[in-house]
């Protein structure tokens, strides 16, 4: 995991592989959550979204952070990117309730995620 000086943020790696990505859209499909329903529900959760857009790629940044104190994840950030801003938080959320575990520290880069 990549620690940033002076934020006290540290990135779980948790990139999905073609496989995996296949199977986000399949479950997006069945889900349909409206986005703003995704977004309030990782709110509620204690978590704080930061979405900007990446000119070079062409594609929206989804920055999930744990702000919960009680959690075991408190400072622990995920990074989600897809050109459709919906697509994008909705894969945040995918990441949290689908993929990482409980505790996101578990989760390290040696995970066969491709």
């Amino acid at each position: 995991m990549a620690k940033r000086q002076n934020y006290g943020v540290t990135f779980v790696p948790c990139n999905l592989s073609a496989e995996d990505k296949k199977a986000f859209l399949t479950w997006n499909k069945k889900e349909s959550f409206p986005v703003e329903t995704l977004i309030s529900d990782m709110l509620s959760k204690g978590m704080k979204l930061s979405i900007s857009f990446d000119e070079e790629n062409s594609t929206h940044i989804v920055s999930t952070t744990c702000k919960n104190n009680s959690s075991p994840n408190h400072n622990l950030c995920v990074v989600s990117r897809h050109a459709d801003i919906a697509l994008a938080v909705a894969l945040a959320w995918y990441k949290i309730v689908e993929v990482l575990p409980d505790n996101w520290a578990a989760f390290t880069e040696e995970a066969d995620w491709g």
